[in-house]
C-alpha cells in the first residue's frame, strides 16, 4: 500500500503500519506559509464558484478510498474564519470562496459523504458502515490495519487502558456486534471511561472527546496512540491568534468540524490561584513521527497555544504572538528550529521557560505531565486539576491515598525510565506499565500528598533526625572548623612573613585592579613623578576623585604615598624619589627595584602546607583526632591555592610580565581564603537553622502574614476602581468572566506587591550604598566634601527631601525645583542618551500604544552606546520597573492614551531632570559622561528612575478618585511602612 501511495508523496504524509494522512494540496500549504507572513495568497484560481454549505457539513471521501486511503478536506471553518477576518472586502471573499471551489473541484470524483460527530455512538455507527461498505478486515487480525479499521483499534486500545471498557469489551467481544443499540453501554464508555479520539491537521484517524469522569472528576487523556521514535523533535502547525476577537473567533488547530466546543477547565497558575480556560489537544505526524500540539485559550485572559517536548519543554511561535498581543520578544530564549514540511519552512521557533509559560498577562503551569515513550510508540498521560479536585479530595481522602509514599513514586519513576528503553514491544501489554488510570491516581495521591500535612511531618521527622546526628558530632564539627580556620591564619601569616621583595613597580600598576582601591595606576604615576600641568590636569579632571584637587594637595598627597609605601610592602623605599623613579607607564622601562616572583609566593604556600601535613602523619592521626584534621585541612587549602595558581598561570599568559600578577595573586588567595570562611559560615548557619527551626517557621508565617494583607489591600482597591467589567476580561459566559477577573486581578496584586518590595529594597540598598561611597571617597586630606556636594547638589536627593519627592509628584514641583532644567528638549535629551545605553532591545518594550510616543522621540534621538559595568544593574531595575507599569496598565485599560502618555511623560521628567541636574555640575565634562558614569551617578539614575515608576505606578489608577495628593501618599507610606510587621 505504501508503494501505491508513492505516486502521490507530495501530498501525502506517512506513518508506519499503514497509518498515513493524505495532505489537501499544495495550495493549502501555500495558503499557509503567506499567512505566517500576515497574507492570504491564492495564485490563479478563476472561474469556479462554491458550494458552500455543502463544503461546510461534509467531509469527502474519494470513491478510491479503499485503494489510496483517505482525504479529509477540513478547515472548512478556517476559511469562514478568513471570511470574517475580510470584513467584506470583496477580493479576500473572493480569495475564500475561490478555495472552496479548489475544493470541489479536487474532490469531483468522491461518491461517497459522511459526517463526524463528538459521540462515541457516531464512531461505532462509523466503523460498521465502513466495514459494511468495503468489507474490511476484523479488528484482531494479526495483519497490519487498513486506514478504515485505525477507528476500531484505536478505541480497543483506549478502553483496554481502563477497568470499564475492559469490562465493556469482555461482555460485547468484539467491535462488530451492534453497540449503539445499547445506550446504557454507551452513556456508561461515555461517563467512566473517558474516551479521547484524536484529529490530525489534515485527516482523521480518531476524535477528541473531552469526558470528566465520575469517578476522580479530572480530565483524563488516556492512551494516545501514534508511531515515533523521537518525541522531542517537534514540527508544529502554524496557527493564527488574535486576542481582540473572542474565543469563537480564535482558530484551533485541527478539524473543527468534529469539535464544536472546546473543553472548557480549570488551570492552576504558578502563584496558586485557579481559573477557567478551554484545552485542545492535537496529535499530527510527518515523516515516522508524532507531534502532540497542546492548545490552552484562557477564557478571560490572551489566547495562546503552546506545544510538549520531550522534556515538557514548551514551544511557541513568539514572534507571531508579540506581534498580536504586545509582549516583548527578549523575555524569550532564542531557539531556532528548521524543518522543511513540503517545501514549508518553518523557523524562527522560540523557546519559553520549561518550568511556566510567563506573560506579564498569565502564567500557567501543569499540576502533573506524565510521559511514556517508546522505541516505536508513544503514550502520553496529562493530568490536570479540575476546579473542584482540591475539595473532594481535602473531604474524602482515602487510607489507600494517603498511604502512598514515595517509595511508589520512586517504583513509577523507574517504570517510567525503564518504559524508555523498551523496544519493539506492545505499547498495551500488561507486563510494560500499568493502566492509565492507576498512574492518574498515581500523580494525583502524590500531588495530594505533596499539598497535605503529611510532608510537613516528614521533614520535621527529617530535621529531627538531622539535630540529633550534629548533637553527636557536635566536637567533631567544631574541631575541624577549627582546624581550617587556624590553617588559613597560618598560611597567611606565613605568606606576609616570607614575602618581603614585591616589585613596587608590580604594586602601582595593579592598584587599578582593586576594586577598593582609591587611585588608579595611571593617575598614581603622575602623582610620584610629575608636576601638574594643565594638560595633565585636564587629564586628571577626568577622573572624579582628581576633580577638585589643588597642584598643593597632589603634592601633599605624593609625599604622604611615599611615607605610607614602606609600610604596605616592608621593603626599602629611600631612593623613592621624582627624579629617580622611571614613569612605570613607558614600555621597555627597566625598575630599579628588585622583583619577586609570584610563584615562589606559591610554592613557599605548598611547601608550608606539604610540612604540616608531613608532620601530622608522623603521628600516626587515626580519624577525628587533631592531626587528621591537620591533613584534611592542609590538603583542602592546598588544593585550593593549586587550583588559584592555575588560574593565575593563564592569566600570566595574556600579561607581559610575572610581576603584574603578584597583586593579583595575593587578592585572588585572600578571596580564596574568604570564601573557605564563608563556606564554612554558611554551613554553621545551616545547621543552626536546623536547631532553631521554630524560629524561622515564625518568621516565615509573619512575612506570609504581611505579604496577604499587602495583597488583600491592593486586591480590595482593585476592585473598588474597577465597577464595571473591563473589556479587556469580557467573555460570552458573565459568572466566569467575572470569576476570571478576580483571580487576574488578585493574581496582578500578588505580583504588583512582590515586585514593588524587591524595587523598594533594592533602591534603598543602592541609595545608602551610594551615600557610604560618597562619604568614604570624601577624605579630608584628600577632597573637599563640601564643594563636591555643592557641585553635584546631592542636596536635591538627600534623605532630608526624599520624603518631600513622594508628597510632592506633580507639574509644578518640577519647575519649582528644577527651573534652570525645566527645558522639556534638553531634559529629554540627557535621558535618550543614558537609556540609550541599555539596548536597543528596550525600545521594543515602549513601543505599544501606552509608551507611542516617547518611544517616538526615543527612537529619533538615538545616540552611540556605551559600554558600562552597572547596566546589569540597570537591566534589573528596569526591567521589573517596566514589569510593575505593564501590569499597573492592565488595571487602567480604560483611561485614555493621552492621560496616560501625559503622567507618564511627567514621571519620566521628574526622573530626567534628576539626572540632568546631577550630570551638570560645573566641571565635569562632556567627554567623561560619554566615557563612563560614576559610581555616584549611576546609583542617583537608578534610584531616580526607581521613584519615577514607583510614582507612575501608583498614581495611574486613580487618576480620576478625587482624592488630594496628601491622601494618596499616605496610602502608599501605609503600604510600605506595613512591612514592619515582618521584625514584629
Amino acid at each position: 500500500m505504501i508503494e501505491m501511495l508513492s505516486q502521490y508523496s507530495n501530498n501525502t504524509i506517512f506513518i508506519k503500519d499503514g497509518l498515513f494522512i493524505i495532505w489537501v494540496t499544495y495550495f493549502y500549504i501555500d495558503v499557509i506559509k503567506d499567512r505566517r507572513l500576515g497574507m492570504v495568497k491564492l495564485a490563479q484560481i478563476k472561474n469556479f464558484r462554491p458550494n458552500f454549505e455543502a463544503c461546510i457539513q461534509k467531509l469527502r471521501i474519494s470513491k478510491e478510498f479503499h485503494e489510496r486511503g483517505f482525504e479529509v478536506l477540513k478547515d472548512i471553518e478556517y476559511l469562514q474564519y478568513l471570511e470574517r477576518l475580510s470584513k467584506v472586502k470583496k477580493k479576500d471573499k473572493q480569495l475564500c470562496n475561490s478555495l472552496l471551489d479548489l475544493y470541489i473541484e479536487i474532490n469531483k470524483k468522491n461518491t461517497h459523504i459522511y459526517k463526524l460527530r463528538n459521540s462515541v455512538q457516531e464512531i461505532y455507527s462509523l466503523i460498521r458502515e465502513t466495514k459494511r461498505l468495503y468489507g474490511l478486515l476484523t479488528v484482531n487480525n494479526n495483519k497490519h490495519p487498513e486506514p478504515f479499521d485505525l477507528y476500531g483499534n484505536l478505541l480497543i486500545n483506549i478502553l483496554k487502558e481502563s477497568s470499564e471498557g475492559n469490562a465493556l469489551l469482555k461482555k460485547k467481544h468484539s467491535i462488530k456486534e451492534d453497540l449503539s443499540d445499547d445506550q446504557e453501554h454507551l452513556e456508561e464508555c461515555r461517563e467512566n471511561v473517558g474516551v479521547i479520539f484524536l484529529s490530525t491537521e489534515n485527516g482523521a484517524f480518531g476524535k477528541i472527546d473531552f469526558i470528566n469522569t465520575k469517578a476522580s472528576n479530572i480530565l483524563k487523556l488516556p492512551v494516545l496512540e501514534a508511531i515515533g521514535k523521537n518525541f522531542s523533535d517537534f514540527i508544529p502547525f502554524p496557527y493564527s491568534l488574535n486576542h481582540n476577537e473572542k474565543m469563537k473567533d480564535f482558530l484551533m488547530l485541527g478539524d473543527r468540524t468534529t469539535i464544536e466546543k472546546p473543553h472548557s477547565l480549570i488551570l492552576q497558575d504558578s502563584l496558586g490561584y485557579i481559573f477557567e480556560c478551554n484545552i485542545l489537544v492535537k496529535l499530527t505526524a510527518f515523516k515516522d513521527k508524532a507531534y502532540f500540539l497542546v492548545s490552552f485559550s484562557p477564557i478571560s485572559s490572551i489566547r495562546q497555544a503552546i506545544l510538549l517536548s520531550e522534556e515538557g519543554e514548551i514551544y511557541s511561535h513568539s514572534s507571531e504572538l508579540s506581534s498580536l498581543l504586545g509582549l516583548p520578544q527578549q523575555n524569550m530564549a532564542n531557539m531556532y528550529l528548521h524543518n522543511i514540511i513540503d517545501g514549508f519552512e518553518l523557523s524562527n521557533m522560540e523557546l519559553y521557560n520549561p518550568v511556566a509559560i510567563q506573560h506579564n498577562y498569565l502564567d500557567l503551569k501543569f499540576v502533573h505531565i506524565i510521559k511514556r515513550i517508546k522505541f516505536t510508540e508513544i503514550h502520553l498521560i496529562l493530568v490536570i486539576s479540575d476546579a473542584n479536585e482540591q475539595e473532594m479530595w481535602k473531604n474524602k481522602k482515602s487510607d489507600e491515598q494517603l498511604n502512598l509514599n514515595k517509595n511508589n513514586l520512586a517504583n513509577c519513576s523507574i517504570n517510567l525510565r525503564n518504559s524508555f528503553e523498551c523496544k519493539e514491544q506492545d505499547l498495551f501489554s500488561k507486563n510494560s506499565y500499568k493502566s492509565a488510570e492507576e498512574k492518574i491516581q498515581l500523580s494525583i495521591s502524590a500531588s495530594q500528598i505533596s499539598k497535605s500535612g503529611s510532608s510537613e511531618q516528614i521533614a520535621y521527622q527529617k530535621n529531627k533526625n538531622t539535630l540529633l546526628a550534629i548533637q553527636k558530632f557536635q566536637w567533631i564539627f567544631l574541631l575541624t572548623v577549627l582546624a581550617l580556620i587556624a590553617t588559613n591564619i597560618g598560611i597567611l601569616v606565613y605568606i606576609v612573613e616570607n614575602v618581603n621583595d614585591i616589585d613596587l613597580s608590580a604594586v602601582f600598576s595593579n592598584l587599578g585592579n582593586i576594586e577598593y582601591a582609591m587611585i588608579s595606576s595611571s593617575n598614581l604615576a603622575y602623582l610620584i613623578n610629575y608636576d601638574i600641568s594643565e594638560e595633565k590636569a585636564a587629564y586628571l579632571s577626568r577622573d572624579l576623585r582628581f576633580l577638585y584637587w589643588t597642584n598643593e594637595q597632589i603634592i601633599l598627597a605624593r609625599s604622604e604615598l611615599i611615607e605610607t609605601l614602606p609600610k604596605w610592602t616592608n621593603c626599602d623605599c629611600s631612593n623613592i624619589a621624582t627624579e629617580n623613579i622611571v614613569p612605570i607607564w613607558e614600555p621597555n622601562s627597566e625598575a630599579k627595584i628588585r622583583k619577586f616572583n609570584l610563584y615562589d609566593v606559591l610554592s613557599m604556600f605548598i611547601d608550608y602546607g606539604q610540612k604540616l601535613i608531613d608532620d601530622a602523619k608522623r603521628e600516626e592521626p587515626h580519624e577525628n583526632d587533631a592531626n587528621w584534621l591537620i591533613i584534611n585541612g592542609a590538603s583542602f587549602a592546598i588544593n585550593y591555592v593549586h587550583k588559584a595558581s592555575i588560574d593565575l598561570l593563564k592569566c600570566e599568559k595574556n600579561s607581559k610580565s610575572v610581576e603584574n600578577s603578584v597583586i593579583n595573586g595575593l587578592f585572588t588567595i585572600g578571596i580564596l581564603v574568604c570564601g573557605i570562611c564563608l563556606l564554612i559560615l554558611i554551613i554553621f548557619v545551616h545547621f543552626l537553622r536546623l536547631a532553631y527551626e521554630e524560629f524561622w517557621l515564625n518568621l516565615k508565617k509573619a512575612v506570609s502574614t504581611n505579604f496577604e494583607y499587602l495583597e488583600k489591600r491592593i486586591t480590595e482597591r482593585l476592585l473598588t476602581v474597577h465597577g464595571k467589567e473591563p473589556a479587556l476580561y469580557a467573555s460570552s459566559n458573565h459568572k466566569t468572566a467575572k470569576l476570571s477577573n478576580y483571580y487576574i486581578k488578585t493574581t496582578l496584586a500578588k505580583r504588583i506587591v512582590f515586585r514593588l518590595s524587591l524595587i523598594i529594597i533594592i533602591s534603598l540598598s543602592f541609595y545608602m550604598a551610594m551615600i557610604f561611597a560618597l562619604y568614604k571617597d570624601c577624605q579630608e586630606s584628600m577632597l573637599d566634601r563640601s564643594r563636591l556636594l555643592q557641585n553635584f547638589k546631592f542636596r536635591s536627593i538627600s534623605i532630608s527631601r526624599l520624603t518631600r519627592f513622594i508628597k510632592e509628584i506633580n507639574d509644578n514641583m518640577l519647575i519649582e525645583y528644577f527651573p534652570e532644567t525645566y527645558d522639556f528638549k534638553n531634559t529629554y535629551a540627557e535621558f535618550y542618551k543614558i537609556i540609550d545605553n541599555y539596548n536597543s532591545q528596550y525600545l521594543d518594550l515602549l513601543s505599544d500604544k501606552w509608551g507611542y510616543l516617547l518611544s517616538k522621540e526615543i527612537k529619533s534621538n538615538l545616540f552611540e552606546s556605551t559600554n558600562s559595568t552597572s547596566n546589569i544593574m540597570k537591566y534589573g531595575i528596569i526591567s521589573a520597573s517596566w514589569s510593575i507599569v505593564h501590569d499597573a496598565m492592565l488595571l487602567t485599560e480604560d483611561y485614555s492614551e493621552l492621560e496616560y502618555s501625559k503622567y507618564f511623560m511627567n514621571a519620566l521628567t521628574l526622573a530626567s531632570s534628576l539626572i540632568s541636574n546631577f550630570n551638570s555640575a560645573d566641571k565635569i565634562s562632556k567627554a567623561y559622561i560619554d566615557d563612563q558614569l560614576s559610581l555616584m551617578s549611576n546609583l542617583t539614575f537608578i534610584f531616580s528612575v526607581v521613584l519615577a515608576v514607583l510614582s507612575l505606578f501608583y498614581y495611574l489608577p486613580y487618576l480620576k478618585e478625587e482624592k488630594t495628593f496628601v491622601e494618596k501618599t499616605c496610602l502608599l507610606l501605609e503600604i510600605i511602612i506595613n512591612s514592619k510587621e515582618i521584625i514584629n
